[in-house]
């Protein structure tokens, strides 16, 4: 998941979610990206609501609850998240809702989820860094993880097949992000800057380029290997 600064205001005090203006707005914000998966969507973009229209018609054109979504996590994701009983209008993320998830827009969602793609078992593993966190946001950020492994491994009652397409994606892309640092590694000085600036696409979510998908899964990668710690510069 990755954390989005939206504008503070929309094209326009009066509007309709999916006018076409807002649409150019939310996808600039979101650099292209599915908040939830983080594959960069140039055509199969929605908008998604991330407090649902039903029950909450009042948020339908809310510009703070509009989110840009890919067709396949809109399909997948349980209709019933953050559908909660106590909800606040002026203040969301202190409402009390048994099945919320983390916000990308308030939560710095990008240090409290880890994810990492298995290669050798084909799948997403998801972990929580829950250091300095409430209990409340603790309990969101479980939630959250139930839904990241329903859109990425198929857990949860999901019959949608859709989540291995996405893993089959994640692993090329993973693939290709692992050949170009072991082609850095060996090519000629000349050839460097090109392939420096295909690495920083790979890391750098502001992009809107395709290599920019599933950036989260390629800064663990450097994360954690010693060797690539040259290339925490390129994440930002």
């Amino acid at each position: 998941m990755q954390k989005v600064t939206k504008a503070a205001n929309p094209p326009r005090v009066s509007f309709v979610y999916n006018d076409d203006d807002i649409v150019t707005q939310i996808r600039s914000d979101f650099f292209d990206m599915c908040y939830l998966c983080e594959e960069v969507v140039i055509k199969h973009h929605q908008i998604e609501h991330f407090f649902p229209q039903v029950p909450y018609k009042h948020l339908e054109n809310d510009w703070d609850n509009l989110f840009l979504i890919c067709s396949k996590c809109n399909t997948v994701r349980p209709k019933k998240i953050n559908t909660c009983s106590a909800y606040n209008s002026t203040a969301p993320h202190l409402s009390e809702i048994n099945n919320c998830v983390l916000s990308s827009t308030i939560d710095d969602v990008e240090a409290i989820i880890q994810l990492e793609y298995d290669m050798k078992n084909d799948r997403v593993n998801i972990s929580i860094d829950s250091n300095g966190l409430t209990s409340e946001k603790i309990n969101q950020a479980k939630n959250t993880v139930v839904l990241l492994e329903r859109i990425y491994n198929g857990e949860g009652g999901t019959t949608s097949k859709q989540y291995l397409d996405l893993r089959s994606d994640i692993k090329e892309k993973i693939a290709n992000f692992i050949s170009d640092v072991e082609i850095l590694k060996n090519i000629t000085p000349s050839l460097i800057s090109t392939k420096q600036a295909k690495l920083e696409r790979h890391l750098n979510k502001t992009s809107r380029k395709v290599e920019s998908s599933y950036f989260s899964f390629k800064r663990t990668i450097v994360r954690n290997d010693p060797g690539l710690n040259h290339l925490i510069g390129y994440i930002h």
